[in-house]
């Protein structure tokens, strides 16, 4: 009876785990507006910096976001695409973030999708001498049980009993998806406008 009643709860926890959505960590949430989220972290409103300002994803960045007590992610940029925020990261490009955000993961939502890739390269070094060389890194993928948000950590190399510091990412795809469609219009639209111009300009430079 006593097992019967394990399996149960198991299989309870298997679906509450797999029916939850993860849409955001802590009190910050996929969709929500910059003031939404200024009001999450205690702030009147949230100051961009100006690199980031005037761009079409404008990205707001904490330089230590500690959602629970015990687990934070370090350097953690927020993305946002007509004030609605689709992409929390904390992602360097070289899967060094700082944070233990997957433990937490794992244990509220259950284990993540393992893979793990490998890469080749190779250099020239200062003697000419070809240098082969290569690696591995791992990806963990977590349900998020929605089709449109993904949600990922990269780190270098590979560990059996905890998922490592690493480049953690929460987004919104089908957004992303939009956004790229959309900048791909928006180039068009430069090139034509350009091409005008330059044409415009040919009579200026009949003297050159």
């Amino acid at each position: 009876m006593k097992k019967i009643i394990f399996t149960a709860i198991l299989i309870l926890q298997s679906i509450f785990s797999y029916c939850q959505i993860i849409d955001g960590i802590g009190g910050i949430r996929l969709g929500m507006t910059t003031t939404e989220v200024a009001k999450v972290l205690g702030k009147k409103t949230l100051k961009f910096k100006d690199k980031y300002k005037y761009e079409l994803t404008p990205t707001y960045e904490i330089s230590n976001y500690v959602p629970v007590k015990g687990y934070y992610i370090k350097s953690l940029k927020l993305t946002f695409f007509r004030d609605s925020l689709y992409r929390m990261s904390n992602s360097s490009g070289f899967m060094d973030g700082q944070t233990n955000i997957g433990d937490a993961l794992t244990i509220k939502y259950g284990e993540p999708r393992k893979e793990v890739k490998s890469y080749d390269s190779s250099y020239r070094n200062q003697y000419g001498v070809v240098i082969n060389s290569g690696g591995y890194w791992t990806v963990y993928t977590w349900n998020t049980g929605s089709p449109d948000i993904k949600c990922t950590l990269e780190s270098k190399g590979s560990s059996e009993y905890r998922i490592p510091s690493g480049d953690f990412e929460l987004i919104n795809q089908h957004i992303a998806n939009r956004i790229w469609e959309y900048r791909k219009e928006l180039e068009i639209k430069w090139k034509e406008k350009d091409k005008i111009r330059n044409e415009e300009r040919k009579s200026e430079l009949d003297g050159l």
